[in-house]
């Protein structure tokens, strides 16, 4: 029995507690909703403020000049920037001159002696006998000699350009060399031109000229032909202390 009251008691203030909770609740509900119908409806419920009516103003448009507004000037051109100066032109290096032709090649001709030939000075005394150089031609074979041609020779050195040359077996073995070598031409009977040729230190012979000729071209020819086959020539003595030797050569 006395549960049973106290269950009742204890519902009924639960009811209580809860009634005193949605009081509140509600009340703030309302208050929402009425500020939310003022809100909207009050616009309505004012009268509509008059709009202020529209005024057009017309425009003209004026130029600044007439308002006495000074115009920017207009901008003057500038000129043009000055070419550059041409460069001088440097004048074209100058042909090559051509070169001139090589000397045509001059055969030896029959020329006079410029100076007498340097005659041989006595050989001065050797304990060896010397035999003096020859002055006067050799001859072999007949005097008269043959038209077709034979190996007659005469010949004698009149002179060499240096004194101190006094070796007269080397002219003896000179002029046998020359004479194995001469051929007399047909018809050079009691001719004779005189040569001058040089002997170097090795025997080799340069410069053979004829000096004076025989007046007969094919004489002169054969005698210089003699002169150059008989080349080289013996080595010049060593007691010679000279590096070449001129000879001067009549070939009759």
């Amino acid at each position: 029995m006395e549960a049973a009251v106290d269950r009742i008691l204890a519902e009924r203030q639960r009811l209580v507690a809860g009634q005193r909770t949605r009081r509140p609740l509600a009340t703030a509900a309302a208050l929402h909703v009425g500020a939310l119908l003022l809100a909207v409806g009050l616009p309505h419920l004012l009268p509509e403020k008059e709009k202020p009516p529209i005024r057009y103003v017309s425009v003209q448009v004026v130029p600044q000049a007439a308002l006495g507004v000074k115009q920017p000037q207009p901008r003057r051109p500038q000129p043009p920037p000055p070419k550059p100066e041409p460069q001088p032109v440097a004048p074209p290096p100058p042909a090559p001159k051509p070169e001139p032709d090589p000397p045509p090649t001059v055969e030896p001709t029959m020329t006079l002696p410029t100076q007498k030939p340097t005659p041989l000075p006595p050989p001065p005394p050797e304990p060896v006998p010397t035999s003096p150089l020859p002055v006067t031609p050799t001859r072999e074979g007949s005097e008269t000699g043959s038209r077709r041609g034979t190996a007659t020779f005469g010949a004698a050195v009149t002179g060499v350009d240096n004194p101190d040359f006094t070796y007269s077996y080397y002219i003896d073995r000179m002029t046998a060399l020359i004479r194995s070598h001469w051929r007399r031409p047909g018809g050079g009977d009691g001719l004779s031109t005189t040569l001058r040729f040089r002997i170097a230190k090795d025997g080799t012979v340069s410069d053979v000229e004829v000096i004076e000729s025989s007046s007969q071209p094919i004489f002169d020819r054969a005698a210089l032909r003699a002169v150059l086959d008989a080349a080289p020539l013996p080595p010049l003595p060593v007691g010679y202390r000279h590096d070449s030797l001129g000879v001067t050569l009549i070939v009759r």
